[in-house]
């Protein structure tokens, strides 16, 4: 728990003050899903 909240102090305000729920859940980060997105959805097309 302590290590969400210190990697994202900022999500936990904008969350409403729940430090875990809305951080990870909540798809707010566009970096995270960004990353895997990017890269499962090009391989799959030049795959085939």
């Amino acid at each position: 728990m302590m290590a969400h909240s210190d990697l994202s102090p900022e999500l936990n305000m904008v969350g409403g003050g729940i430090p875990g729920t809305p951080g990870p859940d909540t798809p707010e980060q566009p970096i995270e899903p960004g990353i895997p997105t990017l890269p499962d959805d090009p391989p799959p097309a030049p795959v085939a």
